[in-house]
């Protein structure tokens, strides 16, 4: 099934996703123009209007905060944008370059798409170097889960700038893997000023860079881990104080602050919009006694309603929501950090994963945040034990072309189904909820939406826990591994005698050999 080598076969996919994205590209344009079929639809994200925006204030010299306020964002994004803008100003061209201008940041986008995916093919090769996984199907992997995916192939074609990050975050691995640790400290510190949710590899690096030769000591920090924190706080800080330079208290304010007092009133896939809801509602009635009209609650008494809904009770318990919330991202990030920090690429993804799945707010632009790390990690588990390496039917067929196992194939198409009908069944319902049903249903069509959430939040458990439990645990440490100086446990006493034991009685089975070669001769 195989068409030519597999160096060919990798340029011809790479080759047909550019194309794909120039393609969309082309269709984003026509469709930004015609509006069909109402005049109203756009392709393009509101977002991009956003950092068009930015940079057309930057090429003005005026303040991207101030000029468009809803810019949360690194300067860097802007800027990114700036030089297509600074062209078509000073020049004063045409509406035809004009129009190139405004494109011309979705081109950057596209091209970070596919550079991810290059990163993604050696961070595989990097990792598996000791692993039996063919280039072949390396290039599957990156074909259908970054390359050909719905999502991957839409989101930098509409104008979002998740592609840029991701880069930097694939790079970052990939220095670390290389044993790169300044670059890797300098990228790492550009992902954190660029958005701040990539401070949750921390623990992971950490332990990445951990020496573990001396058990008793291997916790405690390193030359490497010295180089690696002084290299993330020169390029942290430095980034950040250029933009502070420029922009004063409105970039801090805008890119970090506000995303701590974020409060996201809509709904979204994270079950905690509902009780967000209703807490800001409550508090924003200010009543001073239970309205029985609002909470039509009838199987509670009425003195513990009124004491509930008093408006100091209810900030204590907002409060404390907003602690509980954040702990299951505390611990699963620590956790899966210890469990499998010696498989870099799954243990990113598992904690991107986990950090998105238990969000206060889950949208499908963080999505982007674990596809990119998806294709490295699937490939830690692109063979399992036990599994028949031949399968009749389209199982079959598809191992046999991908070479991968029919058992991964369908477990594969099965957490995928899984997690589209996860996706479909709420978006159903806020689809009749944005329609106007919730006028109409009131409050229990409200009640369905936050269920739709939280099954997909017991999907999105579900497909983590399975993929942790198809991760084989014989893994043995990669050439990255011992490039880092990585190893497992210390071998025991015993299992050193046994080993010097085998040792001598392969010599002496050399030895008698050697003597039966002389006395036969």
């Amino acid at each position: 099934m195989k068409t030519g080598s597999s160096a060919d076969f990798a340029k011809y996919l790479l080759s047909s996703a550019v194309l794909l994205r120039l393609g969309l590209f082309v269709f984003s344009l026509w469709q930004d123009a015609t509006r069909w079929p109402d005049g109203q639809l756009r392709f393009t994200d509101v977002d991009y209007d956003v950092f068009t925006d930015a940079a057309k204030a930057m090429v003005t010299g005026a303040n991207i905060y101030e000029a468009r306020p809803t810019y949360r964002y690194s300067p860097i994004i802007a800027l990114l944008l700036w030089p297509g803008h600074l062209v078509s100003t000073t020049f004063r061209l045409s509406a035809p370059f004009h129009a190139a201008a405004y494109a011309s940041g979705k081109v950057i986008f596209l091209s970070a798409d596919i550079f991810c995916a290059l990163l993604q093919r050696s961070i595989i090769l990097t990792e598996n170097a000791s692993q039996s996984i063919s280039t072949h199907t390396i290039s599957w992997l990156v074909g259908a889960f970054w390359l050909f995916n719905p999502v991957t192939a839409t989101v930098s074609v509409r104008g979002n700038a998740e592609s840029i990050l991701g880069l930097c975050v694939l790079a970052c691995l990939w220095s670390l893997l290389q044993n790169r640790v300044v670059l890797a400290g300098l990228l790492f510190g550009l992902c954190v000023h660029v958005k701040l949710y990539p401070i949750i590899y921390a623990p992971v690096i950490y332990l990445q860079l951990c020496d573990p030769s001396n058990p008793t000591l291997s916790l405690l920090p390193t030359r490497r881990h010295w180089h690696f924190g002084l290299a993330t706080l020169a390029a942290l800080l430095g980034l950040t104080w250029a933009a502070y330079a420029a922009y004063g208290w409105t970039f801090l304010d805008h890119a970090y602050f506000y995303h701590f007092t974020r409060v996201d009133l809509w709904h979204n896939f994270a079950p905690h919009f509902y009780p967000i809801y209703l807490f800001e509602g409550a508090l924003a009635l200010n009543e001073t006694t239970y309205d029985p009209s609002l909470f039509p609650y009838n199987h509670f008494p009425v003195w513990l309603l009124e004491a509930f809904f008093w408006p100091a009770t209810l900030q204590r318990l907002y409060a404390l929501f907003k602690v509980l919330i954040m702990l299951p991202s505390a611990l699963l990030i620590t956790g899966l950090s210890f469990r499998f920090w010696h498989t870099p690429s799954f243990a990113w993804f598992a904690i991107t994963f986990a950090f998105v799945t238990f969000n206060k707010v889950c949208t499908s632009q963080y999505f982007l945040w674990w596809l990119v790390l998806l294709p490295p990690a699937l490939a830690h588990i692109h063979t399992l034990s036990g599994c028949r390496k031949t399968s009749k039917g389209l199982f079959g067929c598809v191992a046999r072309v991908t070479g991968l196992t029919p058992s991964v194939v369908r477990r594969a198409t099965l957490l995928a189904g899984l997690w589209f009908a996860g996706q479909a069944c709420w978006l159903t319902i806020a689809y009749l909820h944005e329609m106007g049903g919730g006028a109409f249903w009131g409050r229990s069509l409200w009640l369905a939406l936050w269920g739709a959430s939280a099954l997909f939040l017991i999907v999105n458990v579900v497909i983590l826990k399975c993929l942790m439990k198809w991760l084989p645990t014989s893994i043995s440490p990669t050439s990255s591994d011992r490039r880092l100086k990585h190893s497992r446990s210390p071998p025991s006493p015993m299992t050193l005698l046994k080993l010097d034991k085998d040792k001598e009685e392969l010599g002496g089975i050399i030895r008698k050999r050697n003597v039966e070669k002389i006395i036969n001769s």
